[in-house]
């Protein structure tokens, strides 16, 4: 029998080592004629599967393909009567905009019976088509020895080594490298077993001859993206600086907060907590919580309980939550590691946003998506700024005008505000990856929301963008500048406190703007001055209430040092920046 081929490529040229197999170039074209990509790639498939009839879709040159051009092909290959036994693409795209399109096509022929293989790019990005589910991707890796590598369960399914080919060339022969060629390879190995089972096969038996014939074999399980629970009426536990802004905030939720708890011994327990739109809260005593009027315990940070020895009030809730079926939904993971080997069905009632290497797409191999929309971070100069309030307040006015927003937050309260994923590596983080993986997995965060039909991402940073000094590694802000090169900003909000450097401020915008590639689009100033008084406690003040003109004078000095809309910080505020912003992106 002979095995069915087509090629996405340039096209095959008339060469002495292919005069026994069938070439049909189906598009003619002139400009692809003056490449050899696509006979040395035939040329691949041959020395592996001399049984071959190859149809060749010439569609790109000088290594380029268009991604129009290739759906074009793909779309036409499935509403054809043309089926072919495999299908290889040693090319690829790296924009992200069509990529239904292209999956939903390429789903199509293989639905025909049709084998697809395709090849990533040589500059490590991530490459349409062979980044999808439905298609062996190939690529290549200074670690591979010989052979090939076999990975179950990863975005690249083929790892070959990093190694010149001696490939067809005018006539002759060339030394190259280039992912390409191995495509080629593993296509001719597909088409090879295709033949010793006289053409009778499933894509599973393809993929378990690939599998056999490795010379080494990775596996990785199935990603386990946990979504939150559905919440309507909440109360929070303890008092806290994160769930003091949740009240804040308790507008832009769908939450009825129902009340605020803390253990009897707390110095909160009896305080009055006006929030910002003028609702009073009494932080109640834990014990006299009204068990029938909620669905949802919003538990903060515990671990000041637990280290005071009074962890028994916190299992009791746990124990109790567990009895009237309250969902629990945690800031971190102290509940679950404290409790979940006595108390089983925790694991059914609580929600942490928590990352680890189960939670996102293996051997990306560094890869990272092309995010197509824009992309919208708050960072500021330090922390305790209002960088999140910002943001929650910036998603609200984007969607009031008609924008579906991408919501990524740090803050791990993220979920009250319906985010869509959350990157919790502030204080008490439970992000379990290494530092050297945060870019890829805030990328996948962002490409992961884009494919839910957004228009907008928003992010917000935790702590300082700058060291204060460079003497201690614990000044050091190596997190934000990975979380910075996966989300590959558009536009930058910045938050600075009025006794901030002017030359801190400059910085900062500089090296944002030249590692990121952002616009630093505005800057929000936060009135409140943080003081530690003589006997070494925290102070606030709010110059908007104490010290106007010292307010206004020290942005007087920012706006005559620095070229960037300054406001100050609130509500109103926040809709001009996404006013700004709006402008920004319509031009």
């Amino acid at each position: 029998m002979k095995v069915k081929v087509a090629m996405i490529d340039t096209e095959v040229h008339n060469h002495p080592i292919l005069k026994n197999i069938v070439i049909n170039n189906i598009w003619k074209s002139d400009e692809c004629k003056k490449c050899w990509h696509g006979t040395a790639v035939c040329g691949e498939i041959y020395q592996v599967c001399q049984d071959i009839d190859v149809d060749v879709y010439p569609i790109f040159t000088d290594d380029e393909a268009e991604t129009e051009k290739i759906i074009k092909v793909l779309d036409y290959i499935a509403s054809s009567d043309k089926v072919y036994h495999v299908i290889n693409m040693s090319l690829g795209v790296q924009e992200s905009e069509c990529v239904n399109q292209i999956e939903n096509i390429c789903k199509q022929i293989v639905n025909k019976g049709t084998i697809l293989v395709a090849a990533f790019n040589n500059n490590g990005t991530m490459t349409y088509p062979a980044c999808l589910d439905c298609v062996i991707g190939v690529d290549l890796s200074a670690k591979v020895s010989g052979g090939y590598i076999w990975i179950d369960g990863g975005t690249v399914n083929i790892l070959g080594p990093l190694e010149q080919k001696n490939v067809l060339y005018d006539n002759k022969r060339r030394l190259v490298i280039g992912s390409s060629f191995l495509c080629g390879h593993i296509t001719g190995l597909i088409c090879k077993y295709i033949i010793s089972i006289n053409g009778k096969y499933h894509r599973n038996d393809i993929y378990r001859y690939l599998r056999e014939n490795a010379s080494e074999q990775k596996s990785y399980g199935k990603i386990a993206d946990v979504e939150c629970f559905e919440m309507s009426k909440a109360v929070l536990f303890p008092f806290s600086k994160e769930l003091e802004t949740v009240l804040n905030l308790r507008k832009y939720t769908k939450l009825d907060i129902i009340g605020v708890y803390d253990i009897k011994f707390s110095l909160s327990c009896g305080l009055e907590v006006e929030t910002w739109d003028k609702k009073k809260y009494i932080v109640q005593n834990i014990s006299k919580i009204e068990w029938d009027k909620f669905d949802t315990f919003v538990i903060g940070h515990i671990d000041k309980y637990i280290n005071a020895g009074v962890g028994k009030y916190i299992e009791e809730i746990v124990k109790k939550s567990i009895i009237f079926n309250k969902k629990i939904y945690a800031l971190d993971d102290e509940i679950l590691t404290l409790y979940k080997e006595k108390y089983p069905q925790l694991g059914n009632i609580v929600y942490c946003p928590m990352i680890s290497k189960k939670n996102f797409p293996h051997a990306q191999m560094g890869k990272m998506w092309n995010i197509p929309i824009p992309v919208i971070v708050v960072l500021g100069t330090r922390s305790q700024q209002g960088k999140f309030t910002t943001q929650i307040e910036m998603y609200s006015y984007f969607k009031e005008q008609g924008y579906s927003v991408g919501l990524l937050t740090s803050e791990p309260t993220g979920g009250l505000f319906e985010a869509d994923y959350i990157f919790p590596y502030g204080y008490h983080k439970t992000v379990s990856v290494p530092l050297d993986e945060y870019a890829i997995y805030i990328n996948n965060m962002a490409y992961k929301s884009y494919l839910k039909n957004r228009d907008i991402i928003l992010f917000s940073m935790q702590a300082s963008t700058l060291p204060k000094n460079y003497f201690n590694m614990n000044q050091c802000t190596t997190m934000q500048f990975s979380l910075l090169f996966g989300l590959a900003p558009d536009i930058v909000v910045l938050t600075v406190s009025p006794d901030d450097e002017i030359d801190l401020i400059r910085r900062t915008i500089m090296a944002v703007e030249a590692y990121s590639q952002a616009v630093v689009s505005a800057i929000m100033v936060n009135p409140v001055i943080i003081k530690v008084d003589e006997n070494g406690r925290i102070k606030k003040v709010n110059l908007m209430i104490s010290d106007e003109k010292k307010l206004d004078s020290f942005i007087l000095e920012l706006s005559s040092n620095i070229n960037v809309s300054i406001y100050k910080m609130s509500e109103e505020s926040s809709r001009s920046i996404v006013e700004d912003i709006i402008d920004i992106l319509s031009e």
